[in-house]
C-alpha cells in the first residue's frame, strides 16, 4: 500500500515513512552565528578604536552625538512651531476672504482652543464677523433695513476684534482683516447709494410731466450730495450719476 505525504515534514527515507525534521534544524545554529560573528565585530571595533582614541575620545563623540541629538530635536519642535503659526494664519486668512467652509478645520480648531484659547477666541470672533458680511451682501437688495442693522453688528464685531485681540493677531492677517473690512464696507455703501440713485435716473426717465420729473431729480441731487458726503462711498461711483443729471437739468429746460 502506497503512503501519501501529509506534509512537507514527512517523507520516505530508505523504505519507512519518517519525520524529516521541520526543514531548518540548523536555523537556530545559523542564526546563533551569525549574532555571534555581528556583535564579534563590534567589540572588535569597539576595542580597536578605544586603544586608537582612549576614554577621552569616546567622552568626546558622546558628547557630540548628544549635542547632534539635542540639535535635532530643537530643529524638530521649531519646524513644529512655524508650522502651526502657518495655521493659525491659514485659518484667519481663509476666514477673512471667505475662501474655504470651516468646517475643514474643525480638528485643527479644537487643538487651538486647547493650547491657545485666546487665539480661538478671535477666530470664534473673526467667524462672526464673516457670517455678518455675508449676510450683507447676501440680503442687500431683500431688506435694507435688516441690511444696515446687520451691518452696524459687523462693525461692532470689528472693532471687537480690534480692541480685543489685535495684540496677539499677527501683523499681516490684521492688517487683511482691515483692509477687507473696510472694502466689504465701501462696497456695502457704494451699491447701497448707487440703487437708490439708479432708481431716481429710472424714474425721470419714465413719467412724462415736467413736474414729477422735477420731483425726482431734486431727490437725485439730494441723494448725489449724500453719497458724496459718505466717507465709505467710492466717489468714483458718483461721475455718470452727476453727468446724467446735469443733462437732465438742460433737459428740462428747454421745456
Amino acid at each position: 500500500m502506497t503512503r501519501s505525504r501529509s506534509s512537507s515534514s514527512y517523507g520516505w527515507n530508505g523504505g519507512e515513512y519518517v519525520n524529516l525534521g521541520d526543514g531548518c534544524g540548523g536555523c537556530g545554529t545559523s542564526s546563533f552565528v551569525i549574532a555571534f560573528i555581528i556583535f564579534a565585530l563590534f567589540y572588535y571595533l569597539f576595542v580597536w578604536l578605544y586603544e586608537q582614541i582612549g576614554l577621552i575620545g569616546y567622552t568626546i563623540i558622546f558628547i557630540l552625538l548628544i549635542i547632534i541629538v539635542i540639535d535635532k530635536i530643537g530643529k524638530s519642535r521649531s519646524e513644529a512651531k512655524a508650522s502651526y503659526k502657518y495655521f493659525r494664519k491659514m485659518i484667519a486668512s481663509q476666514i477673512v476672504n471667505n475662501l474655504t467652509s470651516f468646517k475643514y478645520y474643525k480638528f485643527d480648531y479644537f487643538k487651538l482652543q486647547n493650547e491657545e484659547p485666546e487665539y480661538a477666541r478671535f477666530i470664534n470672533q473673526l467667524r462672526k464677523l464673516r457670517r455678518s458680511l455675508d449676510f450683507v451682501k447676501k440680503n442687500m437688495k431683500k431688506n435694507e433695513k435688516n441690511t444696515f442693522e446687520r451691518m452696524e453688528l459687523a462693525e461692532k464685531e470689528y472693532r471687537i476684534i480690534l480692541k480685543q485681540y489685535g495684540k496677539i493677531i499677527e501683523e499681516d492677517v490684521l492688517r487683511e482683516i482691515i483692509q477687507k473690512f473696510n472694502q466689504e464696507k465701501t462696497t456695502f455703501h457704494t451699491n447701497y447709494h448707487v440703487k437708490i440713485m439708479e432708481k431716481y435716473e429710472k424714474n425721470i426717465k419714465k413719467f412724462k410731466t415736467k413736474k414729477t420729473k422735477l420731483k425726482y431729480l431734486k431727490l437725485l441731487i439730494e441723494e448725489i450730495k449724500r453719497a458724496k458726503d459718505n466717507k465709505h462711498f467710492d466717489n468714483n461711483k458718483v461721475y455718470n450719476f452727476d453727468a446724467n443729471r446735469k443733462e437732465f437739468e438742460k433737459e428740462l429746460i428747454r421745456k
